[in-house]
């Protein structure tokens, strides 16, 4: 088994609040929408509100949101 290459991940999980997929990395998230990487980031922060369609946020974020909500 090879070692992945890299550093490891240490930001949380991040949602795509349009399909409703969960990804770990920003890059994961980037190669299932064909987009770039550091634009999802951006979206995720805050900077941009949206890349090829899609709104990433952080679950942390999304939960608190639900939890006011109610839901």
């Amino acid at each position: 088994m090879t070692k992945k290459r890299g550093r490891p991940v240490t930001h949380l999980p991040i949602i795509d609040k349009d399909t409703g997929k969960i990804y770990r990395t920003y890059t994961d998230a980037a190669i299932d929408i064909g987009g770039d990487r550091a634009n999802v980031y951006r979206v995720a922060i805050g900077i941009q509100t949206h890349h090829k369609g899609h709104t990433f946020e952080y679950i942390e974020n999304e939960l608190r949101a639900r939890g006011k909500q109610g839901v």
